[in-house]
């Protein structure tokens, strides 16, 4: 009899540890989503080549590459200013809504692009201009901004809006002259 409750006591033994170890199995088996991206762990840049020109505004893929050593997420779209020797220059860059934001998973050295239209400060008539000698770019969802060095003819003062993010951050290097772009 002894034989017998031994045995079935270790028949429950086994199945409860067997059920823990499926729970716990379970619990690992669904990895944590990467973190969003911040500025310290992306280097900003613009694809500058020839740039592609239409009548009147110049487009470059601005370039968010993963620098760390981790993945990491973006997703949106950054925030973007000219920068002149006193400051930003005019209004900062709007926001062209015209597909929608993504999740964009960035493994250690991968790239992510949107694309930046600078319309010519010509087009403006009598508002000021000035140079500018940098952008100034927030990546989405951060306070702390970084700077590339890129100079042109900016409009000095607040109003028209000259400079357009055109679409959210989309996977991959933007190339000019790309189909996409």
């Amino acid at each position: 009899m002894l034989k017998h409750r031994i045995a079935a006591l270790a028949a429950v033994g086994v199945v409860t540890l067997g059920t823990v170890t499926g729970a716990n199995a379970a619990a690992t088996a669904a990895p944590a989503a990467p973190p969003p991206a911040t500025t310290a762990s992306l280097r900003v840049w613009l694809g500058l080549g020839a740039g592609e020109s239409t009548a009147g505004s110049t487009y470059y893929p601005l370039e968010f590459t993963n620098i760390s050593g981790h993945t990491v997420t973006v997703r949106g779209f950054p925030g973007v200013s000219a920068i002149g020797q006193t400051g930003q220059l005019g209004s900062p860059a709007g926001w062209e809504r015209t597909t929608p934001n993504v999740t964009v998973t960035l493994t250690p050295g991968a790239t992510a692009h949107t694309l930046l239209q600078i319309a010519d400060a010509g087009n403006y008539g009598g508002v000021k201009q000035a140079t500018a000698y940098a952008l100034k770019v927030y990546p989405p969802g951060q306070k702390t901004a970084t700077e590339i060095m890129f100079t042109f003819p900016a409009l000095a003062v607040k109003g028209p809006v000259y400079l357009h993010v055109v679409g959210p951050i989309e996977p991959h290097v933007g190339i000019p002259g790309s189909p996409s772009l």
